[in-house]
């Protein structure tokens, strides 16, 4: 299905730390794809939209944020 081709697109971008800590940055923010044109299923614009590309990225975020709270864990434990 498209949602999780575009998932795990999404997983392999954002194992770069740039893009992982740029999403991070946008904290709880709700993201939204903004279209050129007219919405569709993947953007939001108006209230119109599927907002798939928005919401598989606040859900990666969150992915993401459980992995680096994770690693503090971690590390934290180690250095002690």
């Amino acid at each position: 299905d498209k949602k999780n081709g575009m998932m795990l697109a999404l997983r392999e971008k954002f194992k770069c730390a740039k893009y992982a800590n740029l999403l991070l940055s946008t904290k709880n923010a709700v993201l939204h794809e903004k279209p050129m044109r007219k919405a569709n299923a993947w953007s939001f614009k108006n209230g119109d939209g599927g907002d798939w590309l928005g919401k598989l990225l606040m859900c990666l975020r969150s992915e993401l944020a459980l992995h680096v709270e994770r690693i503090e864990r971690v590390e934290c434990v180690e250095c002690d």
